[in-house]
């Protein structure tokens, strides 16, 4: 057991020696760009390579260091991509809009004899309350997005059943672009979201998602909304408002009305979390039914009968994400769908003989299972 334990330590040393480039994990106010360029060649002059971008399915080729502020203070804390601790270090109250040469200075230098003398600053750990591993599918739930957008040369990809595809890439790190559809091609979706964090726990994001008929049919739908989140990138709730509006020849009926999400992730394990995705809607559409009959001359005529049609609905999935233990770039997910409807059909003009909207009111529902892959490729700057 000893010498088990000694494998593993000498392991950990050399890899720490042979690991080159690190990157750097902090809020934006806490590196500017004169500070973080010092940063960089103060970091070359040790022998460290400074990794703005990260390539997503490399992360084992680099070291990640925390810069947090606790209290007032600054902590500085080293973990590799399995998150085993290199060490960490108090940096104190220095601000770099003061003196950002001694800012990065301070950073560099203790980054350097942390690696180079890792025992030294794991007796006494500092305590960051952070999770150097940063959730790599914060940005969205099962199909609602998050507040946490993608970052600069991010490409995100998702499937469900391997029928339906989205995907997602990050212009900025707080703009995203994104498309969709079926294996079929029908119908074809854009999706453009802007995010901004407004607080320590809070992001808000706004964003559209525009529906449009291929293959000649002929329909658009667009849902406009907003998406305000509280929490972490590994546990968090959001609340969402839009607005839905759809038009088109090939809709029977036209919809015209808000939708409320309220969506929700919390990690379990480092490689489990529980992710639920809820939408409400209270609305009124237009429709039409028609009835086609031979009349006493033996004529085939067809009559129309306008109808408005009350919905209430609630619809989502609760299920579980399972984070690949060696690519957390790489998820899957189970869980259950539902969809409840509650509407009442009013007839305007009269309504057909046999009628298959009953003018009262009725629920309809349905579960399914749901089976999603996840996957993000590019570099994360």
């Amino acid at each position: 057991m000893k010498k088990f334990t000694l494998c593993i330590a000498i392991f950990l040393n050399l890899s720490a020696f042979s690991q080159s480039k690190i990157t750097y994990l902090y809020d934006q106010d806490i590196l500017n760009t004169e500070s973080e360029t010092q940063l960089a060649s103060n970091l070359k002059a040790y022998g460290l390579e400074y990794a703005s971008q990260i390539d997503l399915n490399r992360k084992c080729d680099y070291l990640f260091a925390a810069i947090r502020l606790r209290d007032s203070q600054i902590y500085l804390e080293i973990k590799d991509c399995y998150e085993f601790s290199r060490g960490s270090a108090l940096v104190g109250k220095l601000s770099q809009k003061d003196n950002p040469q001694a800012y990065a200075g301070a950073i560099s230098f203790l980054t350097n004899d942390i690696l180079q003398n890792p025992e030294r600053y794991k007796s006494s750990v500092a305590q960051t309350d952070t999770v150097i591993k940063e959730n790599e599918h914060a940005s969205r739930y099962f199909f609602a997005p998050s507040a946490y957008n993608l970052k600069k040369g991010e490409l995100y990809g998702a499937t469900n059943y391997f029928l339906a595809y989205d995907f997602q890439y990050g212009i900025t790190d707080n703009f995203s672009l994104g498309m969709g559809s079926t294996i079929a091609a029908i119908p074809f979706y854009i999706t453009p979201k802007l995010s901004f964090k407004v607080g320590e726990k809070s992001r808000v994001s706004v964003g559209d998602m525009l529906v449009l008929g291929t293959w000649g049919t002929q329909f658009t739908m667009n849902l406009a909304y907003g998406v305000y989140t509280y929490g972490s990138s590994n546990s968090n709730v959001s609340l969402g408002l839009a607005y839905l509006t759809s038009s088109g020849a090939d809709l029977d009926t036209k919809l015209s009305q808000p939708v409320i999400n309220l969506s929700a992730m919390a990690r379990l394990s480092p490689f489990m979390y529980i992710v639920s995705e809820n939408y409400f809607s209270m609305g009124t559409s237009t429709g039409k039914s028609y009835e086609s009959y031979y009349d006493q001359n033996n004529v085939w005529k067809t009559n129309t009968f306008n109808y408005d049609k009350s919905s209430n609905i609630a619809m989502g999935a609760l299920g579980f994400r399972f984070i690949n233990k060696k690519r957390d770039v790489q998820s899957i997910q189970f869980g259950l769908a539902y969809f409840i409807n509650s509407k009442t059909i009013k007839y305007l003009n009269g309504k057909p003989a046999e009628v298959w909207n009953i003018e009262q009111n009725s629920t309809n529902q349905f579960f399914i299972p749901t089976l999603s892959l996840f996957y993000k490729f590019g570099r994360k700057v």
